[in-house]
């Protein structure tokens, strides 16, 4: 059975390319949420990370995974590729996310319509910037994947 055939490329898979460019728009969400923490409009940040974080995890990473793990970049240990690091930071990714999310709601403060992180909050900050480079490294890790098997 033949797959349909992409957008980006006549030769890339359409799941490849919803992958990256699913991938892309939360990348662009990731940095949008970042500036709505730096002006502690938390409520809007606490929405679209968590929204990015599910839409990546329930969607968008379990076809990554069946894409790897299927055979379309060769067989084990996938020769010439980075798959295995990439899965490994998309773990890590998830765990740090996970623990940035209850940290974000256990210490966040209101005053008003803004919300700030009190002394204690300080570990959410950090546990999230872990969580940020990690899924921003997956996503190069992805590009570089995407690009050295699709694009030649």
């Amino acid at each position: 059975m033949a797959e349909t055939m992409g957008i980006i490329t006549p030769n890339t898979p359409l799941a490849v390319d919803a992958v990256l460019i699913g991938e892309t728009v939360l990348a662009a969400l990731f940095v949008v949420a970042l500036l709505m923490a730096r002006k502690h409009r938390g409520r809007e940040h606490h929405l679209i990370l968590l929204g990015v974080f599910l839409v990546d995890e329930l969607l968008l990473k379990p076809i990554m995974i069946s894409r790897a793990l299927d055979g379309t970049n060769g067989s084990f240990p996938w020769n010439g590729t980075a798959v295995l690091p990439h899965l490994a930071l998309a773990i890590a990714m998830t765990l740090l996310g996970i623990v940035t999310i209850f940290i974000g709601f256990k210490r966040s403060v209101r005053k008003g319509k803004k919300m700030f992180l009190p002394p204690k909050g300080k570990m959410h900050k950090l546990i999230g910037y872990a969580f940020v480079a990690s899924w921003f490294a997956s996503y190069v890790v992805g590009l570089w994947i995407f690009s050295s098997n699709w694009l030649g």
